[in-house]
């Protein structure tokens, strides 16, 4: 579109011109003067619009030259701003600074970064290399504020994190969104770990399972895990707030774990030793409790 419009201002300038020159010979003929005399004059406007059309097109070619100088520049920065990223991140590494547990991966992906530009890779292989670490990152950036989140396939970390309760564990169980994970070998595995740990350690866990109504099925399965010295209570989800009607759970009150929130439908794994996030899973749990009520409450009638 911008070449037409540059296309149309020369066309126009260049017939502007040659009417102007028209003009000037046939006014030098009515007025009098000679056909050469009048031809020169001619070809004297027609050289002066010619001139004058150039002197435009140059006007536009300095401006391009100088918008593409001025993207230049601003690519020139940006390069250098990278260059000068990886430059400090390579010192950083090489100056044998300590990462933690993060340590052997990080200098692992830098020697893998240098190997990639050795063998000049195919810049697409690149691309998808460098976009499955960038997700990665993306995934671990909570860390930084003690969080963690992990997809479904990751449920068997919650078993390591229960493994080392050592006083006490607060947990929800809503049957809307449970009621897979309960007939999963995860689940019963889960149940043996925190045997174990009432057992062994004298763990206090009490779990609040959520539901419209206690099936057998359900009070089933709150008696398995009452006889195994868990505290259960029950609530009727429609006594409460869809905010309070989440899985989670709180372990010594140092880390939580979240699966799913009725209030965003999110099923991911939520992992946090955020002190807020704590406090805030914890109250929910007391807040839950005046609405519960006792195993033998809420026997099913048969």
């Amino acid at each position: 579109m911008r070449d037409l419009k540059r296309f149309t201002a020369d066309w126009a300038i260049s017939v502007l011109g040659t009417l102007v020159s028209l003009v000037a010979i046939v006014a030098t003929l009515l007025a009098g003067v000679s056909g050469p005399m009048s031809v020169a004059l001619g070809l004297t406007g027609v050289a002066t619009s010619l001139l004058f059309g150039m002197m435009q097109k140059l006007n536009e070619i300095k401006e391009e030259q100088a918008r593409a100088y001025r993207e230049l520049d601003q690519g020139w920065t940006q390069t250098e701003s990278a260059l000068r990223s990886v430059t400090e991140t390579y010192d950083f590494i090489s100056r044998g600074a300590d990462l933690g547990l993060f340590d052997p991966e990080v200098k692992r992906l830098a020697k893998i970064g240098q190997a990639s530009r050795a063998e000049k890779l195919d810049h697409i292989l690149v691309e998808q290399a460098v976009a499955r670490v960038r997700n990665t990152l993306d995934d671990l950036s909570g860390l930084a504020d003690g969080r963690l989140q992990l997809d479904f396939t990751y449920s068997n970390v919650l078993l390591g994190l229960m493994r080392s309760a050592t006083t006490e564990v607060l947990g929800t169980s809503p049957a809307e969104v449970e009621d897979v994970w309960w007939q999963l070998p995860l689940y019963r595995e889960y149940l043996e770990i925190q045997r174990s740990l009432i057992a062994d350690r004298g763990v206090r866990i009490s779990r609040i399972f959520i539901s419209e109504n206690v099936t057998p099925e359900l009070y089933e399965l709150m008696e398995i895990e009452a006889n195994l010295g868990i505290n259960v209570t029950w609530v009727q989800n429609r006594r409460i707030q869809k905010s309070l009607r989440e899985s989670f759970v709180v372990i010594d009150g140092r880390i939580m774990h979240r699966t799913v929130s009725m209030s965003d439908h999110d099923d991911d794994n939520h992992f946090s030793q955020n002190v807020a996030d704590i406090a805030s899973y914890a109250g929910k749990f007391h807040r839950l409790l005046p609405f519960s009520q006792d195993l033998a409450s809420v026997r099913p009638r048969t």
